[in-house]
């Protein structure tokens, strides 16, 4: 990569787990978000109370990290809207992500 190695997203789970986040957090394609990454950054994100709008798409994630997503969303009635998934993410996904979800406040799925 021309920029050098990917970086993860820990620095952004510690962003959300103290609350210092902005109001949209967009993760783009020069980090890695990977499902071993989904689960402790979907924790962080259910006790988050800042951030209203999450830019996710694009990273292959899987059907168990977006039900980790869903159980946060669940819980989290801050967040507005969410980007979630990449081009294989399928109904299978999409089922997964919305299963739990009981986020009446919630705006735009994306």
């Amino acid at each position: 990569m021309v920029w050098g190695k990917k970086k993860g997203v820990d620095d952004l789970i510690e962003k959300l787990k103290t609350n210092t986040t902005t109001d949209t957090l967009l993760i783009l394609g020069n980090r890695t978000f990977t499902d071993a990454e989904a689960k402790p950054f979907a924790k962080a994100l259910a006790e988050n109370t800042s951030l209203k709008e999450l830019l996710c798409g694009g990273h292959e994630l899987s059907a168990e990290s977006a039900k980790a997503f869903s159980d946060a969303l669940a819980v989290n009635s801050t967040l507005k809207r969410l980007s979630f998934g990449g081009k294989n993410f399928g109904d299978s996904g999409a089922c997964s992500l919305l299963g739990e979800w009981r986020n009446s406040g919630f705006g735009t799925l994306g």
